[in-house]
């Protein structure tokens, strides 16, 4: 549209002027006459209307280069940010867990939630039976706790399982969700990639059948933003901080009260999305998938 008006105006200019005297006018037929006359209507109307018509063509010309430059130049950004997304992603995959990493980053979580054990067994006692009877009991009940620690392992990864679909089916639209990854020695639950921008979520998952210790949910949101910084630091990319905790619908309100008042205390840890999953709900929409 930009080029149509320049070459009409160089056509223009280029247009041979056709000159006769007045004897070869008025020698001219009627039908020459009628020629030239329409001839030179056209060319009246052309050159009343071409400037219009003209400036029209060239600033819609413009528009439409400018708009295509903003388009091409949105698509390029699009595509340069899903090459770096997709690098991103393949520096993860370069970084998997293993099988048996996954286990047991699994026993830790149980095992910083979990009420230990401690029982001495070899208590002094004056009737022998009774010794061996308490020696026998605290075997048995040792075994119950590692059985219950062994299902509570296998429960974790369960509920870690259905909230990776939970948050797939939330963010994978806009993301590209890695689960299970290692980066410098920080294990993280999960970390979805931008498609879109350079700014990634890390998603950390707790499953917690009673309220933790103070210290222990401390010690978890200090590990969980030592874990941002170092993300940022390796991938080179921006980070938000969500934390996943599941837990049955009666410990729901106890667990937030005690999350919002150490979030107040404390200004880095506000800066952590908290996410609150219902156990029964999670169960009853993933078990049978």
């Amino acid at each position: 549209m930009i080029i149509f008006p320049i070459i009409a105006l160089g056509f223009f200019f280029n247009i041979e002027i056709l000159i006769l005297s007045q004897n070869e006018f008025d020698n001219l037929s009627e039908h020459s006459l009628r020629a030239i006359c329409q001839k030179e209507n056209i060319l009246h109307f052309i050159i009343t209307i071409f400037p219009f018509v003209a400036c029209g063509l060239l600033l819609l010309g413009v528009v439409l280069l400018i708009y295509g430059c903003y388009k091409w130049r949105k698509i390029q950004n699009h595509l340069d940010e899903q090459v770096e997304s997709d690098t991103t992603i393949k520096k993860i995959n370069a970084k998997k867990m293993s099988a048996e990493e996954i286990v047991n980053k699994a026993s830790f979580e149980v095992s910083e939630t979990e009420v230990p054990f401690d029982i001495d067994p070899f208590i002094n006692d004056s009737n022998p039976k009774s010794d061996v009877d308490k020696k026998g009991n605290y075997k048995a009940k040792s075994q119950d706790i590692r059985n219950s620690h062994i299902n509570h392992i296998i429960d974790y990864m369960k509920v870690e399982r259905m909230c990776f679909m939970e948050v797939n089916r939330q963010y994978g639209k806009r993301y590209d969700l890695q689960n299970n990854v290692k980066i410098d020695n920080i294990e993280y639950d999960f970390i979805a990639v931008s498609k879109y921008d350079n700014i990634d979520i890390i998603f950390e998952v707790k499953y917690w059948r009673s309220l933790p210790a103070s210290s222990a949910i401390s010690n978890m949101l200090y590990r969980l933003t030592k874990a941002g910084i170092n993300y940022e630091n390796s991938a080179h990319r921006n980070f938000r901080l969500t934390l996943i905790i599941v837990t049955p619908n009666k410990n729901i309100d106890l667990i937030k009260n005690r999350i919002n008042k150490m979030q107040n205390e404390n200004d880095i840890h506000s800066q952590i999305k908290i996410e609150y999953y219902v156990e029964e709900e999670l169960l009853a929409k993933y078990n049978n998938i």
